[in-house]
């Protein structure tokens, strides 16, 4: 069995004992983008057209660093690319602040961050670029909320950056007591649970795009399958499973999973 380490849709195998497990952490934020660019809903954005002013580059191994903007020539910065999922560099003007309104078509944004704008927002607004894998990249952010997590996942297919959001409130899957909309998910590297927008994925679905339906974790059991599942959580040692021939399984965290016997 393994401890869960969320790599937010990106598995990593951290082997405990026979049981191979990885966690595909869920998103924190699932609206649907207005315009901009499109994120964790699946439904790609009716967006503006992105600035095609700079080489391309490939951000997750080259110089160019979407994160913070830098690794680009003097008075150019790296700028994310949602249809790329890499930076380009290119210059930035009269750039806006974390939070504040911004144009999706302009991308005109400080450095580490892009405009976007999700359902029910009035305005599009300047979001802090993160590493969905490592969760990295919202620490010491600043603004509305009082902390942030690297949550907000793109449309579409598996990526390696994503957006700061909100840090999740607490929860226990096993006593779920998140928002009617919401599921009780994985949603730190630390295997750390929270209230996230429910997805539509039943038990036993393909998580790695869309999220789970309340009730519901997302992560990947190796010796089950290598792609990213809606897995029930139970109580151990024993807890009862709603799957026939499923069993309670102790992957290392406060409650279990049931998989397949």
């Amino acid at each position: 069995m393994t401890r869960p380490q969320p790599a937010l849709r990106a598995p990593i195998l951290i082997p405990i004992a026979a049981l191979a497990l990885s966690v595909a952490a869920c998103s924190g934020t699932s609206e649907t983008p207005d315009a901009g660019i499109a994120e964790d809903s699946g439904v790609e954005a009716d967006s503006g057209v992105e600035p095609d002013a700079g080489e391309e580059v490939d951000a997750g191994v080259g110089p160019c660093n979407p994160v913070d903007g830098t690794g680009c020539e003097m008075d150019n910065y790296c700028v994310y690319q949602s249809s790329t999922d890499k930076g380009t560099c290119r210059e930035l003007i009269n750039a806006v602040g974390f939070e504040e309104e911004c144009s999706t078509a302009l991308q005109n944004c400080d450095p580490g961050m892009a405009c976007l704008q999700l359902q029910g927002e009035n305005a599009a607004t300047c979001r802090k670029v993160c590493r969905l894998r490592e969760g990295t990249g919202c620490e010491g952010l600043s603004g509305a909320a009082a902390s942030y997590a690297c949550t907000i996942r793109l449309a579409g297919v598996v990526r390696t950056y994503g957006f700061c959001a909100p840090a999740a409130e607490a929860c226990d899957p096993l006593n779920n007591m998140c928002g009617a909309q919401e599921n009780c998910d994985i949603v730190q590297q630390d295997g750390t649970t929270g209230c996230v927008p429910a997805g539509p994925q039943p038990l036993g679905a393909n998580c790695s795009m869309d999220s789970c339906r309340r009730g519901g974790i997302c992560v990947t059991l190796t010796d089950v399958s290598m792609t990213p599942t809606c897995y029930e959580p139970c109580t151990l040692p024993n807890g009862m499973c709603t799957t026939a021939n499923y069993a309670c399984v102790n992957v290392g965290l406060p409650f279990g999973l049931c998989a397949p016997m």
